[in-house]
């Protein structure tokens, strides 16, 4: 059974501490030197984000902005990795795994319906022949004066249909 939490941190500036800086929180210890920090818990029932993991790291946050105002630099600490010492020397590696968000920018999307059999609803070139005949119906009535408040009204729409999105 896993009796130590080691959690490791890496920056950039490897050397912003300029030497290496070793202390303690409640007791365990914590060293920080050539672009890695390195804090070693004890690990009570397994549980890997313990209270007291929680504050160890809010400690190296917190050391991290003092070096940032003392130096006038900026400096990037990266999430720490979790590994686990085991009373006969062994190791066990944790992956902890983070919620995130995928973003693709590029093109259009070209999307089709297909029923389960395989019948394809609406294709593309179905899509495009539709927005072309709606295009040039409206087209042929755009000079009638009896359209014209309703263009001056669907405007807004048009609007906001070409301006960029806001963000969330």
């Amino acid at each position: 059974m896993p009796t130590l939490l080691q959690l490791r941190w890496e920056y950039t500036l490897k050397n912003l501490f300029e030497d290496r800086l070793a202390t303690e929180f409640d007791g365990y210890p914590i060293t920080l030197d050539d672009g890695a920090v390195l804090a070693t818990l004890p690990m009570v029932a397994g549980d890997t984000r313990s209270p007291l993991r929680k504050a160890v790291e809010f400690y190296v946050e917190s050391i991290f902005l003092g070096v940032q105002v003392a130096a006038h630099t900026e400096c990037q600490l990266g999430r720490p990795s979790a590994s686990t010492l085991n009373d006969e020397g062994s190791r066990g590696y944790i992956l902890e795994c983070e919620t995130g968000v995928a973003r693709v920018k590029g093109g259009c999307v070209d999307l089709s319906y297909t029923r389960s059999d395989g019948t394809v609803v609406d294709t593309r070139r179905e899509r495009i022949d539709r927005k072309h005949r709606l295009s040039l119906a409206a087209a042929s009535y755009g000079s009638d004066e009896a359209l014209a408040p309703m263009a001056t009204q669907s405007a807004p729409l048009m609007a906001s249909q070409t301006a960029p999105p806001r963000p969330p």
